[in-house]
């Protein structure tokens, strides 16, 4: 495994954030609030998001934190469903963290390794892709596009891959993305993340706007 220290998310996670906006954000939240404590039921997770005020057809305020399962999960899981072996980083992640929703100006769920097998499978099977090499599994989802895990053959190495609903997987693993990726790692993303408040790219549309937490 690497030496190099993990990012440190207990700090990020016990921040409150509160964003403005007329997107489907609110619902989304109340969703991931559901399933969380459907999922994981010692936790109130209903406490970690709120509706602040609202202005019926212009935009409402919304306080949340982020969701996180703590705890070690096994990476193992994916790798013994697709037969790959994926990067110590992986391991590293979910060694610490189960299953997180992560709450910028766009939402990130990172899937449990359970969840990511079951949902890459049916993918595979709507789009008939079960016959493609497993170069490409899908382990975030986010405002209707996804981050995944994507293996260069010819240098074998794996990298993070951001794609959007109507990408194919034969294109995601073709050759010619090769040299296409958001970072190497989870802790990367997740610093990136931090660091642009959710978005990949600067310029990324968006339609959530970050407002101060008062005292």
């Amino acid at each position: 495994m690497s030496s190099k220290p993990y990012i440190d998310l207990s700090k990020e996670a016990s921040c409150d954030r509160i964003y403005r906006g007329h997107s489907n954000y609110s619902d989304e939240a109340a969703w991931y609030a559901s399933h969380m404590s459907q999922r994981y039921p010692d936790t109130n997770w209903q406490e970690y998001t709120s509706i602040l005020s609202n202005v019926p057809g212009h935009h409402y305020d919304i306080k949340v934190k982020h969701m996180i399962q703590w705890g070690r999960s096994d990476a193992r899981i994916i790798e013994d469903a697709f037969q790959v072996q994926l990067p110590d980083s992986v391991h590293e992640f979910y060694q610490r963290v189960t299953e997180a929703v992560f709450f910028w100006r766009k939402t990130y769920h990172f899937l449990c390794p359970t969840d990511v097998v079951l949902w890459e499978r049916e993918i595979r099977h709507l789009t008939e892709c079960e016959h493609l090499p497993n170069h490409f599994i899908t382990f975030c989802r986010t405002d209707g596009d996804y981050l995944g895990f994507r293996f260069n053959p010819r240098q074998k190495t794996w990298t993070i891959f951001y794609y959007t609903a109507d990408e194919f997987l034969e294109d995601i693993q073709s050759p010619a993305n090769d040299e296409s990726h958001v970072c190497e790692k989870i802790d990367d993303l997740l610093q990136l993340l931090m660091q642009q408040d959710g978005l990949i790219e600067v310029n990324d549309q968006c339609y959530m706007e970050r407002l101060p937490v008062k005292p």
